[in-house]
């Protein structure tokens, strides 16, 4: 959705492509990929937080399955 609003917006106006609006617009669509990524990690993260809150024990693959979106989101605040 960014992609093609910022397509939209190079293509009506006279913009010359320098390496800047390039690089703009690339980090432009990283960002977005990042938030949507961030976002569905979280969704997730609380799907199964709520699977383990109602669950009498908790399934290895699942606490396995938390501990890496953990990993993956702080790895994110990092970069």
């Amino acid at each position: 959705e960014a992609a093609k609003l910022i397509s939209k917006i190079l293509m009506e106006e006279t913009i010359t492509f320098d390496e800047k609006i390039i690089s703009g617009y690339v980090d432009t669509i990283n960002n977005f990929k990042l938030t949507q990524e961030r976002k569905n990690l979280e969704k997730r993260a609380i799907i199964l937080d709520e699977k383990i809150k109602k669950s009498e024990k908790i399934e290895e693959d699942d606490l396995k399955e938390l501990r890496e979106i953990v990993r993956q989101l702080k790895s994110q605040n990092i970069n």
